[in-house]
């Protein structure tokens, strides 16, 4: 379960395409395919293995106009989410 002090690190054994706004994951085998909408593609982009959850939620909250406690439990729904399709792991 994620805590702001997660740190995110990306599944690097998807193939990830970005479309437009959208990024698009392929798994290894092929046999599964996920995509991000502009929001999700936003954050995914701030997840690098050294940034954690705090850190990017104050960039969330710098850029949007979102109350913090509102973006705070929409992010750890989504890295939770990320983390059941096997997109992330957290660091240790």
């Amino acid at each position: 379960m994620a805590t702001l002090q997660s740190i995110p690190v990306p599944n690097t054994s998807f193939c990830t395409r970005k479309l437009s706004t959208e990024m698009i994951f392929l798994a290894p085998q092929g046999d599964r395919v996920h995509s991000l909408d502009e929001m999700g593609s936003s954050i995914w982009e701030m997840v690098d293995g050294d940034r954690n959850l705090a850190e990017i939620l104050e960039k969330i909250c710098g850029e949007y106009e979102v109350e913090t406690s509102v973006a705070e439990a929409d992010l750890l729904i989504f890295m939770d989410g990320l983390l059941i399709k096997e997109l992330i792991s957290f660091k240790e």
